[in-house]
Order: structure tokens, then C-alpha cells, then sequence
């Protein structure tokens, strides 16, 4: 094998929870969930509750779209002004979800300096998942500035065409453990470094296929183990990498939903990267 070594910035990945108040749901104040605003109205509708159903811990929240004398009245979450310290490289959480007509759960996280905003991330969801799922939406590519120090996090069950006011009742979503994970990068090293790095996209993947990029490998024959989340090999394949950058594409469109890990192996030497599929 034939390694790549440079003289390169160092880089620190860290993975930061952002100041969210209340990630996991354990805490609940007058039927709300503390640190959140909810769609609840008090001694009338709640479509927001706590459930035991949780991903980890004692519980969760649950949204649904219950049906009242004014229309079908869908669940919604929302965090202002997170404090965030480094420029959020994704957003990560739990969710199970059963879902009515043609509902779907849309998450949006807008990002702002402090006074102005510098960007917004959409992701709408709509597939059932009767197990939990993590689910990862990149940020980092996505426009979003490099100046933030605040974001604004939201949930809910929306319609096709994304809209409030056309929901469908009896669609049920569960969610837990939000989380962002940023990147630092620190002060130059001019230290030599070795060995090879690789990374999975798209993640989520929903499409037929995810991409395996390698960086700091050259001329190697590499093992690329599929592994479940509850660590069964699924799929197994061989390249060959001939040089710098090079990209392997895995088909993952006979995978179901879930949680997955790519295991690659160049001699005695491992990395193991997750990746979602939706």
C-alpha cells in the first residue's frame, strides 16, 4: 500500500451539542415540553405530548394531527435562539413516525449572526419508520454562514404542499435525542501526518446509492463491509484504489430503512463510517 503524506492545518472534529434546552425530552413543564414551544393549546388540544416510547431515557415527544371544531390541528416544536459556538457541520435526532394521507414531518433549522440571518436548512420526511431512526441533515454546504452563533429549530407535521392548514389527522411522529455536531479548525501544524481518511455521502441516503470518497490512499486493495446497526454484514465488495479523491459508489437501494455502517479495510488498518438510509 502506498500512503499520501502531507503537511497540512490540523483539524479537530468534535462532536458539540449545541446549548439545546431539553435535547432528550426528559423534562416537561405544564404539559410542555421545557425549553420548546408547541402548537399546544392548554385545557383544549394538545398535540404534542410525552410519551415513554422513547429512543433513550424515560421519554420522548410524540406529535400528532388531532382534529378539532377549527380543522385538523397538527403537532410543531420550536427552539429560538440556540447558542452555537462553531459553524454546525449537521443536525442530528430520533424519530419513529406513522403517517396519514399525505402528511409529513418537515424539520427546519434557520441560522442567524445574532442580529441577521445567515441561512436555513429544510428537510421533509415523510417515510413510516415503526423502529427508531437517527436521522442526519447536513449543514455544511448547504449556503449557511460561517458567522452564526444562533439557531432556531423546528418541528412539524405538514401537508404535501408543506402547509399547516392541510393535514391529515391520525399521523403520529415521535422524537428524541437533537444534537449538532460542528467542526473546529484549530491553529496550523506543520507536524507530518500519515495514514488515510474516507468519507460517506449522501447522508441521509435516499437515492440507489451512497458515495465512499477516499482521501490519502493510493494503488490499495480495500474491503468495503455493509454492517446494520445491530453489527450483521449485509454487503460486501472489493475496489481497487488507483489514486487520490478517487469516489466508490455502493449500491444500497436492495437495504431497508435504517441505520447503517461502512467498514473499510486497507491492510491492517480500519475506519468505520455511519450513514442513514432513508
Amino acid at each position: 500500500m502506498k500512503r499520501i503524506f502531507t503537511l497540512a492545518a490540523s483539524i479537530c472534529f468534535m462532536s458539540l451539542q449545541a446549548q439545546i434546552v431539553n435535547p432528550g425530552f426528559e423534562e416537561w413543564t405544564g404539559g410542555q415540553p421545557t425549553g420548546w414551544e408547541t402548537t399546544n393549546i392548554p385545557n383544549f388540544l394538545t398535540p404534542v405530548t410525552q410519551t415513554s416510547d422513547a429512543f433513550q431515557g424515560s421519554s420522548a415527544a410524540q406529535l400528532d394531527v388531532l382534529p378539532s371544531a377549527f380543522g385538523n390541528i397538527p403537532g410543531t416544536m420550536t427552539q429560538l435562539n440556540i447558542p452555537i459556538s462553531y459553524t454546525p457541520e449537521s443536525i442530528s435526532f430520533w424519530m419513529k413516525s406513522s403517517f396519514a394521507g399525505s402528511n409529513q414531518l418537515q424539520v427546519t433549522a434557520t441560522f442567524s449572526d445574532g442580529t441577521t440571518p445567515t441561512g436555513t436548512v429544510t428537510l421533509n420526511i415523510s417515510e413510516n419508520y415503526p423502529d427508531y431512526i437517527e436521522i442526519t441533515i447536513p449543514v455544511t454546504g448547504s449556503g449557511v454562514s460561517a458567522s452564526v452563533n444562533q439557531a432556531t429549530l423546528g418541528f412539524a407535521i405538514v401537508g404535501a404542499n408543506g402547509s399547516l392548514t392541510t393535514t391529515t389527522a391520525g399521523s403520529v411522529v415521535k422524537l428524541d435525542e437533537m444534537s449538532f455536531s460542528t467542526v473546529e479548525l484549530s491553529a496550523p501544524s506543520l507536524e507530518v501526518s500519515g495514514g488515510w481518511n474516507a468519507n460517506v455521502y449522501p447522508n441521509p441516503a435516499s437515492g440507489n446509492q451512497v458515495n465512499i470518497a477516499f482521501s490519502g490512499l493510493v494503488n490499495d486493495q480495500v474491503t468495503l463491509d455493509i454492517l446494520d446497526f445491530a453489527g450483521k454484514l449485509v454487503k460486501r465488495s472489493q475496489i481497487f484504489v488507483s489514486g487520490e479523491g478517487q469516489v466508490a459508489e455502493v449500491l444500497v437501494s436492495d437495504l431497508v430503512r435504517g441505520v447503517y455502517f461502512v467498514r473499510i479495510t486497507s491492510d491492517d488498518e480500519v475506519r468505520t463510517l455511519r450513514f442513514n438510509k432513508l
